[in-house]
């Protein structure tokens, strides 16, 4: 079949579309029938969920022994990966803290100094063919430097950690052919 691609057929195409619409074969919904009407039921039941139970045996003063922290299951603290500060309601009534701000002042904390990368990329075309290039990464041989410690953390036993990227010089000659 061949499809007009003159401007005048495509115009005429356009105009009847519209008015031949409605003479298109569509597909229709067949009607539900009067036994599945029967058999539905008119209200469902809810669903009952299992009770939600805190405990506050196992707790004895600062020291806590399990958290509910991220889910509804009572997980002791020796099985979660990953790195939390518990804080009961007697060391919260303590130190008078009433908002998380007040709270985190004694807390574990992760500290990086700010650094500062600098980049250099450099093109200068000889011809229309050739061109000299310079790609310079972290000119200045910046290091990142961690430290994870709390309030009372003696020196130590403050976790350090640095990491030196070192720097990064490529020179060469880039070629169109």
């Amino acid at each position: 079949m061949r499809i007009p691609s003159t401007p005048r057929a495509l115009l005429v195409a356009a105009a009847l579309s519209p008015a031949l619409a409605p003479l298109a074969i569509a597909q229709t919904a067949p009607a539900p029938s009067a036994a599945a009407a029967v058999t539905a039921p008119a209200v469902e039941t809810p669903v009952e969920l299992s009770p939600f139970v805190t405990t506050v045996g196992s707790d004895k003063g600062y020291v806590a022994t399990s958290s509910l922290a991220g889910s509804r299951v009572n997980t002791p603290l020796k099985d979660i990966a990953a790195q939390i500060d518990v804080m009961t309601p007697e060391f919260l009534n303590d130190i008078g803290a009433t908002t998380i701000d007040e709270a985190v002042v004694f807390s574990t904390y992760n500290w990086g100094d700010k650094r500062l990368y600098i980049d250099v990329l450099g093109e200068y075309n000889l011809s229309r063919r050739f061109a000299l290039f310079a790609n310079l990464r972290n000119v200045n041989d910046a290091t990142e430097d961690f430290e994870i410690a709390g309030p009372s953390t003696p020196a130590h036993a403050q976790f350090r950690q640095r990491i030196d990227f070192a720097a990064l010089w490529t020179f060469g000659i880039k070629g169109r052919f």
